[in-house]
């Protein structure tokens, strides 16, 4: 088959188409011949062509394959996201479309959408703008562990980077130096830079320490209330917990009685740290002066605690009352086995003179641990309501 990517040649100039023959002849000149011969394969070439298209009897858009063949074509298109009509173009012209997504035509606002793996948007809704932090003319957005509102500052100040605001920055007046202090209380202090001195606790004051590295610290005054218990409900037994380490000792005031009316002396025992164990509480040694006469001894310790003070029941004056005054030195050290002492006066009788005692009271609780609770347990019965136990801390 002749080359049909070659054009038709020119027509040879009219003045070339004859020339002599050898024997002084005129003839049609090569130039001529070969034209002729070009024409020649170019009109086969399209006798073929013809040919080939006569074949051909189906519909659609005809494609030729190079090679003489002709075919039918048709345009189609994926059937859930392009429609195809007369795709032959037998019938009428072939209409090519988008297919409907369902999603309603319109405008949203902060619009949710699904777009598709083929970029269409599947769905559309309107969502809510709730979610920004921006209330007021002049916030602008930040950031902590998520977007939020920093609210516009004071006229005249300026945003400035600040590490101790959890958004890392605040408006503050030109020239103003970002401080180290962060909490009600704070002070500023001085080591080799601005520093801050945290707020104490309640009670505590403010001292010179040279062991601080800010020079100063919060220590108890001479006295911290740590807590008051008033007991309720007929209470046997008084603790407290949590008893924290920052004093050097510790001082419990007792004010009651016992609720038995079948005694007129009930004891007030302690245990320390939960500790039930008899045998790591010593005997409790006393001096007393009972009535203008005194007297010494010694008290033995059971599961219930030591016997630190008397705790008196009614059964002869129905206003009995006892108190006592129990300190613990250096409870919270760890080197010293614990000494307590207590004072105790208590009125078990009734009249002006009779049945009063005041003595002083000592024993030793085997142990070195720092002192974290106190348990007071009523001896017969339990505490009448209303009776007290306070807790200092101490230096």
């Amino acid at each position: 088959m002749a080359d049909n990517t070659k054009p038709i040649p020119p027509v040879p100039n009219k003045a070339d188409i004859l020339e002599k023959s050898p024997k002084d002849s005129k003839q049609v000149s090569v130039t001529w011949i070969r034209w002729f011969i070009q024409i020649r394969d170019k009109i086969n070439l399209i006798n073929e062509s013809i040919a080939g298209l006569a074949k051909f009897t189906g519909t659609g858009f005809i494609s030729s394959d190079g090679a003489g063949n002709f075919n039918g074509r048709t345009i189609g298109g994926t059937s859930s996201r392009i429609s195809v009509s007369n795709g032959d173009g037998a019938t009428g012209n072939p209409v090519v479309d988008l297919v409907d997504t369902g999603v309603t035509p319109g405008t949203y606002a902060n619009t949710n959408l699904t777009v598709d793996e083929s970029g269409r948007i599947t769905n559309a809704t309107n969502g809510s703008a709730s979610g920004a932090p921006l209330t007021t003319k002049g916030d602008i957005f930040g950031y902590d562990t998520a977007d939020a509102r920093i609210p516009v500052g004071t006229d005249g100040y300026v945003l400035t980077a600040d590490s101790t605001d959890p958004l890392g920055v605040s408006y503050k007046p030109p020239g103003t130096p970002t401080l180290p202090v962060t909490t009600k209380g704070d002070l500023l202090g001085f080591s080799t830079v601005a520093d801050r001195v945290p707020v104490g606790s309640n009670g505590q004051v403010l001292t010179s320490d040279s062991t601080n590295s800010l020079g100063v610290s919060w220590k108890g005054s001479t006295s911290t209330l740590i807590q008051k218990i008033v007991t309720t409900a007929s209470q046997s037994a008084v603790t407290f917990s949590s008893i924290p380490g920052t004093f050097t000792d510790l001082l419990v005031i007792f004010s009651g009685r016992d609720t038995s009316a079948s005694v007129a002396v009930s004891p007030l025992r302690m245990i320390l740290n939960a500790d039930t164990t008899a045998s790591n509480y010593t005997t409790t040694n006393y001096v007393e002066g009972f009535n203008g006469t005194a007297s010494s001894g010694g008290l033995a310790s059971t599961s219930a605690g030591a016997y630190i003070a008397y705790c008196p029941g009614t059964s002869s004056n129905a206003n009995a009352i006892g108190t006592a005054s129990i300190s613990i030195p250096n409870y919270s050290g760890t080197i010293f086995q614990k000494i307590v002492m207590g004072t105790n006066t208590v009125v078990f009788n009734s009249g002006t003179t009779a049945g009063m005692a005041c003595d002083v009271r000592t024993f030793r609780w085997a142990n070195t641990a720092a002192i974290t609770s106190i348990t007071f347990n009523a001896g017969t019965t339990a505490f009448l309501n209303g009776t007290t136990f306070t807790l200092y801390g101490l230096g």
